[in-house]
């Protein structure tokens, strides 16, 4: 996982520790290290109920601040307690080189025929935002450009789309349009259905 230079950031830690004994770890139960980028020495990091919430099944979530990622390079946090310890590793960009990385985009994906089952082939599919810009998602401002796809010989299509953006699709040839914020990806690397949204 990438992080980027001087910014607060939570991350998910998986921590293997006793449910039986100790469902949920406090954050004084646990001692946080940081090493942070082109540095030997580990740091304590003092952690509080905001930095370090439970998230269930041994999961947390761990608060880093700006001062524990200074500069790009790679970095570790090792957390140690009543439990095995848990070390976890990140990289750490710079701002410059994280602006590609910042929007995130979910694929969608579906089909278009017709009422006698056929594909509708070269049918476009078009995308523009559903409010007046300038909209503001994950660090960038997105663009009032449509977008426009078109069906394959199956009647299908991909398109991808800024993650969290409010938008209008259209696909005119079986008269279908809808408004809907782009949801995140059902896994990294998985398109969504379009027609299941």
């Amino acid at each position: 996982m990438d992080l980027i230079e001087a910014q607060r950031i939570h991350v998910d830690v998986l921590v293997d520790s006793d449910s039986a004994k100790e469902p949920r770890l406090r954050h004084d139960e646990v001692e946080c290290l940081v090493r942070r980028p082109r540095e030997g020495n580990w740091r304590k990091k003092e952690l509080s109920p905001a930095s370090w919430l439970a998230l269930g099944h041994g999961v947390y979530s761990l608060r880093l601040d700006p001062e524990d990622l200074p500069e790009p390079g790679s970095m570790s946090v090792l957390l140690q307690g009543e439990f095995e310890p848990a070390l976890t590793s990140f990289r750490v960009v710079s701002r410059l080189q994280s602006s590609s990385t910042d929007v995130m985009l979910t694929t969608l994906v579906g089909r278009v025929v017709g009422v006698d089952g056929k594909p509708k082939a070269k049918a476009p599919v078009v995308a523009k935002l559903a409010s007046a810009p300038p909209v503001y998602v994950g660090g960038a401002a997105v663009g009032p450009e449509p977008i426009t796809v078109e069906t394959d010989e199956q009647g299908e299509f991909s398109i991808s789309l800024v993650t969290g953006a409010q938008v209008q699709v259209t696909i005119a040839a079986v008269n279908w349009a809808k408004v809907f914020v782009v949801p995140p990806p059902p896994a990294a690397g998985l398109p969504g259905g379009m027609f299941s949204l």
